[in-house]
């Protein structure tokens, strides 16, 4: 190849080179605006334990109640739970504690004190302590059936026991349902973590 065509052949390169550097800077481009997506979640549960006031039958009590009772008598007692107007559908349930320690004072049946048609016990204790869910999802401001309706001081007794020592805790829990099947929501409430 002669230096005449080298030089040819290098200038056009260089032509063709520039040409291209030209109509890409020619081009006409944009840029977008930025689009930022922001997660945060504005959904709440509000629930709140509460029972018959025994002092006055018109309202509840979030406190519990105080009985003076004898052996025979039946005591309201009649613990539900209510969730907030603003809360989200949820699985509720129930921590019940002190009522192993009334056996023998009180009627005990499970099936005279649990209301099995509305609740289902999901804690694996075989007593009647323990943590029961309601089977239903509860709706927002919505309340549950109560976990069980009275008490009853057992006639059997002689008034030897000492039934004030004793007290039965009640404890309430919701859980998110959307999203959550029972299943995974009884795993949460059996979890002593979600009860602190």
């Amino acid at each position: 190849m002669s230096k005449k065509k080298r030089i040819s052949l290098i200038v056009s390169l260089v032509l063709i080179a520039a040409i291209g550097v030209g109509a890409t800077l020619a081009l006409l481009s944009t840029k977008t605006n930025t689009l930022t997506n922001t997660f945060d979640s504005t959904a709440v549960i509000g629930a709140e334990i509460l029972e018959t006031d025994i002092t006055d039958p018109t309202t509840t009590t979030a406190e519990g109640n105080a009985y003076d009772l004898m052996a025979g008598d039946e005591a309201k007692k009649d613990p539900f739970v209510r969730l907030a107007a603003d809360s989200v559908a949820s699985y509720v349930y129930i921590k019940v504690t002190g009522l192993d320690d009334l056996v023998g004072m009180i009627d005990t049946d499970i099936e005279d004190v649990i209301d099995a048609g509305t609740w289902v016990k999901v804690s694996t204790e075989d007593t009647l302590d323990g943590i029961y869910r309601y089977k239903e999802v509860v709706a927002a401001g919505a309340d549950t059936d109560p976990l069980f309706n009275t008490i009853t001081y057992s006639i059997d007794n002689d008034g030897t026991e000492d039934f004030s020592a004793n007290n039965i805790v009640l404890n309430g829990l919701a859980v998110q349902a959307q999203n959550v099947d029972d299943d995974e929501a009884d795993v949460v409430a059996n979890t002593a973590a979600s009860w602190n």
